[in-house]
């Protein structure tokens, strides 16, 4: 059996009320398990028909995959308040007079370790830095990416 998440969009979302199960902005989350064919891909849920039923489209994802697409929602959303953070230090500092180049260092740090947290750092520090490798001083001697 395969488990299966059940999204539901406009009036059908604001109808169901789940205690207990996940609610993402608009769409509700409804757990299913059902049966899925290894050939065509059919799934198939067990369900007693009353004989009042009636067809309608739904859209279906994994659980699995919904689980993943949080997590990485979740680690964006962290990554995001971490930047906002050091923004906003930027946005609030004002260096002594002839402190300026120290105070901008120390962000320059700061922002390199949080974008050393990323899977790709090499990569992203390349690219955020315009070519400056995270250890290498600022002035001539930098450290080009090719």
């Amino acid at each position: 059996m395969t488990e299966v998440k059940l999204a539901m969009r406009g009036r059908a979302a604001a109808r169901l009320e789940c205690p207990g199960q996940g609610h993402h902005g608009a769409i509700a989350i409804e757990t299913l398990k059902a049966w899925q064919c290894v050939g065509c891909g059919r799934l198939e849920g067990p369900q007693n028909c009353i004989g009042v039923c009636r067809d309608r489209k739904v859209e279906l994802v994994y659980a699995s995959e919904l689980a993943e697409a949080e997590a990485r929602t979740e680690a964006a959303r962290a990554e995001t308040a971490a930047l906002r953070a050091l923004l906003l230090k930027i946005a609030s500092t004002k260096p002594r007079d002839g402190q300026w180049e120290k105070s901008w260092r120390s962000f320059q740090d700061e922002a390199r370790a949080l974008l050393a947290r990323q899977a790709n750092e090499p990569a992203a520090v390349v690219a955020a830095t315009g070519g400056v490798s995270a250890g290498a001083p600022a002035g001539g001697d930098a450290i080009r990416a090719r």
